[in-house]
């Protein structure tokens, strides 16, 4: 029931994103001398969410702050095809690629501790759209996050890890993205909480919103993925849909354990 409720309010985030992909091919990334990413190719299209699954160290997290330019790759494209033009990331920094319509939710939710729910909320519409109708994205974050409306002018540092992950989301979210990319959003918190935040997700994706999910939550993963990409040791060892997954007996042993379903 409250689902639809939020569908009646939420604001458009697909309005202006006809036609997009975006396209990683042969990413090659890392840190001074360590290399670690080694030609990752990963393909989004519009409407869809794609995991990134794979455990700590395996180039998740670089793959995605190399798509957001804070991280200059060594080698490989990244391309964001909208409406017929194609646009080179690598040649932009963050806050145009912020603009085009690209939102990060960080590890570690990177809040500004100080500053109250309303401000932090308020600080993600930096995209010029998102200005014009920062209002009617601050009701939706609201009404999506009731927690975070009875807290409006709570200290951000002082929430539960729980109120501080929705808190980024919405914070995201008040960009209008057209694209939403997400680091570990279950990262420390309660199986209830795990389960209110990937819901929240999966509703976000049937509204119109494109998601690039990095994970290690194999279980929780499957119930939103259309495509999922396996890193190991920054290399695609598997890529296909959460069916595909299920069906490969080496990575349901791995990943979901014996006679998970």
């Amino acid at each position: 029931m409250e689902n639809q409720k939020l569908s009646r309010r939420m604001p458009e985030f697909s309005r202006h994103t006809l036609g997009f992909k975006l396209t990683i091919e042969r990413l090659a990334a890392g840190y001074g001398a360590a290399r670690i990413l080694h030609g990752i190719s990963l393909y989004l299209n519009q409407g869809e969410t794609v995991v990134l699954l794979g455990s700590n160290g395996n180039g998740k997290s670089t793959l995605i702050k190399s798509v957001m330019g804070l991280v200059q790759p060594t080698d490989g494209k990244i391309f964001l095809e909208e409406e017929g033009k194609l646009y080179n990331l690598l040649e932009y920094p963050t806050e145009v690629i912020v603009d085009m319509g690209i939102a990060l939710v960080p590890e570690g939710r990177r809040l500004f501790p100080t500053l109250t729910v309303r401000e932090n909320l308020l600080l993600g519409a930096y995209r010029r759209v998102a200005r014009v109708e920062r209002v009617q994205n601050l009701e939706f974050c609201l009404e999506a996050f009731p927690a975070l409306a009875d807290r409006q002018k709570q200290l951000a540092g002082s929430m539960s890890g729980g109120e501080q992950q929705m808190l980024a989301i919405g914070r995201a979210l008040m960009a209008r993205p057209k694209i939403l990319m997400m680091d570990e959003p279950s990262l420390g918190l309660a199986p209830m909480v795990v389960e209110e935040i990937f819901s929240f997700i999966h509703q976000l994706n049937q509204e119109g919103v494109t998601i690039l999910l990095v994970e290690q939550n194999a279980h929780m993963a499957l119930k939103v993925a259309h495509k999922i990409y396996l890193l190991e040791q920054g290399k695609v060892t598997f890529n296909g849909s959460p069916e595909d997954m299920q069906q490969d007996e080496m990575i349901h042993r791995a990943y979901l354990g014996v006679g998970s379903s």
